[in-house]
């Protein structure tokens, strides 16, 4: 991935924390996309002004004749866009933000808005967008890895005079029932249909793969 890619993206970072919106893909997606339509600072002078907005700042000039600025540093066209984003003409678009809308819909927000860009080429620009972030491993910072899950060994329960563990038995057939299993037991006396509410299996083998280690106790409940 190129600097270029990563610097967009810690500037979309940077944006979305000075706006006090939520960090999100989609977010990410719809700045990053806005600002490949707009082609500020990696396309032309802009500096740190990748949206092209014409909010004056200390110390920074135009590049144009309609009036967009480059700025001196980072922190500079991150506020200028904030300020400008938030001076009543563009509720919508905050809003969409605050409400982390899909990239398409802030394209058409954004396109409708006064800001000049237009919607249908952000539109396009959001696979580019999504590509960027793929390709840089990104995820929202408030969103941590998953932890691999410890499985703790099950003590086995005190088994009723006369039950025996599953596995002893000759037949068995452990059938899933919605929440609760259904297990049909061979018995000199002919089959009896038992039921678990709680079923507990051994930890390190899987349920209905054979041999199946299954041991009952009182919770086993025989049906008429």
């Amino acid at each position: 991935m190129s600097s270029d890619s990563n610097l967009r993206i810690a500037w979309a970072q940077d944006q979305l924390e000075s706006l006090k919106v939520p960090i999100t893909v989609n977010n990410m997606i719809t700045l990053l996309a806005w600002s490949y339509a707009e082609g500020g600072w990696f396309s032309n002078n802009a500096e740190y002004n990748p949206l092209d907005t014409t909010q004056q700042e200390p110390a920074d000039h135009p590049i144009n004749s309609v009036g967009v600025e480059a700025y001196i540093s980072l922190a500079t066209g991150v506020k200028a866009i904030t300020t400008t984003l938030e001076n009543g003409y563009y509720n919508s678009i905050m809003a969409g933000f605050k409400t982390s809308l899909s990239p398409a819909a802030m394209a058409i927000l954004v396109g409708r808005s006064p800001w000049g860009t237009s919607g249908t080429l952000m539109s396009e620009c959001v696979g580019r967008a999504s590509e960027a972030l793929i390709v840089a491993h990104w995820y929202p910072p408030t969103v941590k890895p998953l932890k691999k899950k410890v499985t703790t060994p099950v003590a086995l329960p005190q088994l009723p005079k006369g039950i025996l563990p599953i596995d002893a038995l000759k037949e068995t057939n452990l059938v899933p029932v919605k929440n609760s299993f259904q297990l049909k037991v061979a018995k000199a006396n002919g089959w009896h249909l038992w039921y678990w509410e709680e079923a507990h299996f051994h930890p390190y083998l899987h349920p209905f793969k054979k041999p199946v280690s299954l041991f009952v106790n009182k919770n086993w409940h025989k049906k008429a």
